[in-house]
C-alpha cells in the first residue's frame, strides 16, 4: 500500500465573464500606463491595480468567492483578502519566468484572452531540486516522480494556488495575437 502524505492542490474554474470587456480594459490600461519588470520576459506587467473597478468588479467578486471555497478546502479559517492585482499582456515569444509569490497566502491568474498556441502555465514540484538531482534518469514519469505539471491557458479560466508553488507561463507562440491575463495575490 502507498499512503500519499503530501499534496498540492491547484483550484480551477471556468467563469462566465465578458472576456472582451476585460481584454479591452487591459489593452487600454497598458496604453496609458508604463510596464514594470517583475517575472515578465518581454510583454507588459502593470503596476498594482485598485480592487474597485467597474469593468473588473465581477471578476474580483468571482475571485473572492472561489478563493473562499478553496481556502475552506485547505482548512483556512479566515477569508482571502486582496493584496495585489496586476495585468499581464504577452505578445509573440513573451513569457513569465519561473517564480513564486512571497508575502501572501494564495496567488492566482485569470485568463481573459488565450489565442491558439499562447502558452500554458507550468507548475514545478515543490521538491523539484531533489527530483532533478536524484531521480532525473528513472526513465518514467508517475504522479510521484513528475517534476512539472502543465495546465492550459483557457479563456475565462481562473486558477488559484498556494503562493509558494513555483510556476512560469510558457512563451506565447502565436505571432498575431496576445495572451491577456490578470494575476493576483491574496492574504
Amino acid at each position: 500500500m502507498i499512503q500519499d502524505i503530501f499534496k498540492v492542490g491547484v483550484y480551477w474554474v471556468d467563469l462566465d465573464l465578458n472576456t472582451k470587456a476585460v481584454s479591452d480594459y487591459c489593452i487600454s490600461y497598458s496604453k496609458k500606463n508604463k510596464s514594470r519588470q517583475v517575472s515578465n520576459v518581454g510583454g507588459y506587467h502593470s503596476e498594482p491595480l485598485q480592487c474597485e473597478n467597474p469593468v473588473l468588479n465581477d471578476l474580483f467578486l468571482e475571485i473572492e468567492k472561489h478563493t473562499n471555497l478553496y481556502s475552506q478546502s485547505l482548512g483556512f479559517t479566515s477569508k482571502g483578502v486582496f493584496d495585489t492585482v496586476w495585468i499581464n499582456i504577452n505578445g509573440y515569444k513573451d513569457y513569465n519566468a519561473e517564480h513564486q509569490h512571497p508575502h501572501c497566502r494564495l496567488s492566482g491568474v485569470y485568463y481573459a484572452k488565450t489565442p491558439t498556441d499562447c502558452g500554458d502555465i507550468t507548475f514545478f514540484a515543490p521538491h523539484f531540486d531533489v527530483l532533478v538531482s536524484n531521480w532525473w534518469n528513472l526513465g518514467c514519469t508517475t504522479q510521484y516522480t513528475f517534476q512539472e505539471y502543465k495546465m492550459p491557458a483557457v479563456e475565462n479560466r481562473l486558477y488559484i494556488f498556494p503562493n509558494w508553488l513555483r510556476h512560469m507561463v510558457d512563451p506565447n507562440l502565436n505571432k498575431k495575437e496576445k495572451r491577456i491575463s490578470i494575476s493576483f495575490n491574496l492574504d
